[in-house]
């Protein structure tokens, strides 16, 4: 009997503990339950981090705490980095609801089950502000966009080094495309990314001509058949070099891709160059015997390039790949290249003075008072630098055939200089009672340059062929 009574008093002290334990539990449950309502489950990990019975706001306030600590490398070339700080654009996170979408797809109800059975995890789109003005100043300042640093990409291109053409290929440099590069860092930052390489996101400007060009590799070969060829021009004490590197821009090419040199480019790079040298007619300006300034134009003294010759030249240098030094060929010579290249020994005829003089080697050797043509418009004296082209000792200057079979005029000299085959010439005018003055204003000649007989006759007498004649106002 008493056995029994012990059995039963066991039983029920079981029956409590289970009812203990199980209101426990369930109190536990409940707890969590609750808890689980405002806290995230187990194993639930957000972008990465373990959020495990944390509140939103904690995550919150780590996120901002992560923010001021954030930083982006940024990478370029030439081994260039530069780091991009929260601090300083005043990074920081933004709260939008993200956190509390997560807690609210949990069921705290199976919270054992997050327990026991690991979670996927959590992904967020990244919330944050900056400061514009401040991110904008911080651009500025990057040593990617210094002076120093920024080098401008150069195209692959050709140059005649060597007597040969020699292809460069394209450099790089180091500009960026700031819009670009700017609108890339936005992102990054705005994707919490920790670098970026601004070469691998092809932030940099590119050369346009690559010297993988087939067209560039093409030309060098070809641009080479026309060297060895160099042409030194002598000019005095000045030389000018004619080579591959000028003629290159003379060739042309056919449809095959072939070449060959356009004579016509040429030629009017030879015309350029007569238009350097030549002085036929060109404007000069010179100091008169008397050591006034003057400037004369005109006439057919001077240098004269022979431009087919010289084309012809040219073309035979180009084919035949060879080098030579050289004076210009000129068909025409003056007595020198400088401005007044007449030299220092000359005639000068200063009509508004009606004087001329004779200088020899820098000095007057003879002067003398005379009578230019009438200014009317059609006697006067043609203005430029002229030369002795004939004399004659005496002769009969004959003037233009009339209608009716009688010359203008015929007018025996003794002492004949002739300057134009027009008719233009020094000589004795014993028909002029005056020289000098302005008695050519009213009396003036055909156009010849009248002289006292004693003044021609010793002219005559001093003056070479082919002496230098100037006659300006």
């Amino acid at each position: 009997m008493r056995h029994a009574k012990t059995s039963s008093r066991a039983r029920r002290a079981i029956g409590l503990s289970l009812l203990v334990v199980l209101v426990f539990l369930i109190f536990v449950y409940g707890g969590a339950v609750v808890f689980f309502q405002t806290h995230y489950a187990f194993n639930t990990t957000i972008d990465g981090t373990d959020c495990s019975l944390k509140q939103v706001s904690y995550i919150e306030k780590t996120k901002s705490i992560q923010m001021a600590d954030y930083e982006l490398l940024v990478r370029g070339r030439e081994d260039l980095t530069a780091t991009i700080t929260g601090a300083d654009i005043k990074l920081r996170y933004v709260p939008d609801g993200q956190l509390d979408a997560i807690l609210a797809q949990q069921n705290p109800f199976f919270w054992i089950v997050d327990l026991l059975v690991p979670s996927f995890g959590h992904t967020t789109t990244p919330s944050l502000s900056f400061d514009e003005d401040k991110l904008d100043a911080t651009l500025k300042g990057l040593e990617f966009f210094s002076e120093e640093q920024v080098h401008a990409p150069v195209d692959a291109y050709i140059s005649y080094e060597d007597n040969a053409y020699v292809l460069h290929p394209e450099e790089q440099g180091t500009t960026l495309d700031s819009e670009k590069t700017g609108q890339l860092i936005r992102e990054a930052i705005a994707a919490e990314e920790s670098e970026l390489d601004l070469e691998v996101a092809d932030c940099y400007l590119e050369p346009e001509i690559l010297s993988g060009d087939e067209t560039l590799s093409t030309r060098v070969n070809l641009w080479n058949t026309y060297v060895p060829f160099q042409i030194t021009y002598v000019i005095d004490d000045k030389t000018e070099v004619l080579d591959a590197s000028v003629a290159i821009d003379w060739v042309d090419y056919r449809a095959d891709g072939s070449g060959y040199v356009n004579e016509d480019k040429l030629t009017a790079w030879v015309m350029d160059f007569d238009a350097r040298y030549s002085t036929v007619g060109v404007k000069r300006s010179f100091t008169t015997a008397d050591g006034q300034p003057a400037e004369v134009e005109g006439g057919y003294y001077g240098w004269d390039l022979d431009e087919d010759a010289e084309v012809d030249a040219i073309k035979a240098a180009i084919n035949g790949h060879y080098a030579e030094t050289r004076e210009p060929i000129f068909v025409q010579r003056a007595a020198s290249h400088e401005p007044a290249d007449w030299g220092e020994t000359y005639l000068e005829v200063n009509i508004t003075t009606q004087h001329m003089y004779y200088v020899v080697d820098g000095a007057i050797v003879f002067e003398s008072d005379v009578v230019t043509g009438l200014p009317d418009g059609y006697d006067d004296t043609d203005v430029g630098v002229f030369w002795i082209l004939e004399k004659k000792s005496p002769t009969v200057l004959l003037g233009t055939l009339m209608p009716d079979g009688k010359r203008e005029y015929e007018s025996p000299v003794s002492y004949w200089m002739r300057i134009t085959w027009k008719g233009i010439g020094f000589h004795d005018a014993t028909w002029q009672p005056v020289f000098g003055g302005d008695w050519y204003l009213n009396h003036g000649s055909h156009g010849c340059i009248n002289m006292p007989f004693d003044k021609a006759k010793e002219l005559y007498g001093l003056v070479e062929y082919e002496t230098p004649v100037i006659v300006h106002f």
